[in-house]
């Protein structure tokens, strides 16, 4: 993959776990500790969820690879992708059940169904399932990508501009998220968009100095050509 899609394609992924731990968070609080079921809040959970889970989708439909999704470490990012939504889409189905519940009004003192064992280990389950999808990204995943980044060239003014949005979009949209890893991968996103800088400030010196000599190496030709004419009309004149 080029570093670009495998940086846009992890953000994703990113953002995705981030907004499942906040929903599982809440259905821990709700199932394990018997809070109370607040529907906007739900309401709101859900909604992130969902936008987080579509976004992935979109990024690996628009992606331009068209084989394997892998990182040079040899992680298979499609499979991780799709762990992580299969993930999801059990949080979403935990999330609409308790939406129900609580359009049902059974969210008063029922200790009883806040407490049930298999919704508890439910939950467990997909809480552990998200620590080991972080750990994954907290290591080899985000070892990969600053590789992947340390990689990335800007060969003219229009890729230069091109990669320093790209970059800068894909901080910004890690700017809501709280898990560790999001914090790790805004730094690198941040010393790649400098990096990139300093590299295309060094290679625009470069090409100036390179025209800058070769004006100075046509002056000097015209100059020996003037000479040289000179000389020869002088001869010619001496001649005649």
């Amino acid at each position: 993959m080029d570093p670009l899609s495998a940086v846009g394609l992890v953000a994703n992924v990113v953002q995705l776990v981030d907004a499942a731990v906040k929903a599982v968070t809440i259905c821990h609080q709700i199932y394990t500790q018997g809070a109370a079921i607040e529907d906007s809040r739900l309401l709101y959970t859900s909604e992130h969820l969902q936008k987080s889970y579509s976004a992935l989708s979109d990024s690996l439909m628009s992606s331009p690879v068209t084989g394997p999704k892998v990182l040079r470490g040899g992680i298979d990012l499609e499979e991780l992708c799709s762990q992580c939504r299969d993930t999801a889409n059990e949080l979403q189905a935990e999330l609409q059940s308790l939406r129900r519940s609580a359009a049902g009004g059974v969210g008063e003192t029922t200790s009883k169904f806040f407490l049930k064992k298999r919704k508890k280990r439910t939950i467990e389950k997909l809480k552990n399932r998200l620590d080991e999808y972080q750990k994954i990204l907290d290591s080899k995943v985000l070892i990969n990508i600053r590789h992947e980044l340390g990689t990335l060239e800007s060969q003219s003014e229009e890729h230069y501009l091109k990669h320093q949005e790209q970059l800068s979009q894909l901080s910004a949209n890690l700017a809501s998220c709280h898990i560790s890893v999001s914090n790790e991968l805004t730094a690198e996103l941040a010393k790649a968009i400098k990096a990139n800088e300093e590299q295309h400030i060094h290679t625009r010196q470069h090409a100036e100095k390179q025209i800058e000599r070769a004006m100075k190496d046509l002056k000097i030709s015209q100059d020996q050509y003037r000479s040289e004419d000179r000389k020869e009309r002088v001869s010619r004149q001496q001649y005649e």
